[in-house]
């Protein structure tokens, strides 16, 4: 909205996203929220100009900075979903274009969460031309994860594929990270799901645009059944917003 500086049924309206798997209202959350900030996108148009996901990818600055010191609070998944949508940030998550370099980013059921990460090999290349895939190999290993480049016979059925990972997994995983007795991440907090978080933007952005509570235009769009409860979401959208480049957007805040 901020970037079009006028309120829009598209900016407030997620009523779509009720219909669809949880995946997908988070990444509409991840889009939306980056529409508010100003720093984030500025990174986002730096990140486009140095053509960070094209294999003809520049020495920037911007690229390396952001596959070291950024690393940790925005992800690869998350920042290439705004930096090869065109459409980003002039229009809504819903009115977005997406091509078939793109589209195929929207079908991912991981986006947002601690799980693996694969990526196409234009943006490996890309971090290979400006001599940054050794750097950000290493960055990854002090987040706890390792990158490894996979050739999948897909001649056979994927229950058989997982079971041949079985083994590979046992055999990659580094030192320093032996296999945890339980599984998950011990006193992870739960986080937001993407329809909350997209219903806390919508109290912003009315409360940005002036509109009250009972406004009987707008009332219809947002959630909250009192004063207190529009504006204390409102509160933790805008807390959410200025702390967008300093703190991970999925998963326990600071």
């Amino acid at each position: 909205m901020s970037v079009k500086g006028s309120l829009s049924k598209d900016d407030v309206d997620f009523e779509w996203t009720k219909k669809e798997p949880a995946h997908v209202p988070a990444k509409a959350a991840w889009y939306e929220y980056a529409r508010e900030s100003k720093p984030l996108i500025e990174r986002v148009m730096k990140l486009r100009r140095a053509k960070m996901f094209c294999s003809e990818g520049r020495n920037d600055k911007i690229i390396r900075e952001h596959c070291t010191r950024h690393l940790q609070i925005i992800s690869l998944p998350q920042v290439r979903l705004l930096v090869c949508c065109e459409d980003f940030p002039i229009k809504p998550f819903i009115r977005a274009k997406w091509d078939s370099d793109t589209k195929p980013m929207l079908s991912d059921e991981l986006f947002g969460t601690d799980g693996p990460v694969a990526f196409p090999w234009t943006t490996y290349f890309g971090l290979k031309g400006i001599d940054m895939s050794e750097t950000y190999a290493k960055w990854h290993l002090r987040m706890g994860r390792s990158i490894h480049p996979i050739s999948i016979p897909w001649n056979h059925t994927n229950a058989e594929l997982i079971r041949m990972f079985g083994p590979i997994i046992k055999r990659l995983r580094p030192k320093e990270f032996p296999e945890p007795r339980r599984a998950g991440r011990k006193g992870g907090g739960k986080s937001l799901g993407g329809l909350e978080l997209l219903q806390q933007l919508v109290a912003y952005r009315l409360s940005e645009g002036g509109v009250s509570f009972d406004d009987p235009k707008w009332a219809k769009f947002h959630i909250y059944e009192s004063p207190r409860g529009y504006k204390n979401a409102a509160k933790s959208a805008t807390d959410r917003i200025s702390s967008l480049t300093e703190n991970p957007f999925f998963g326990r805040r600071k």
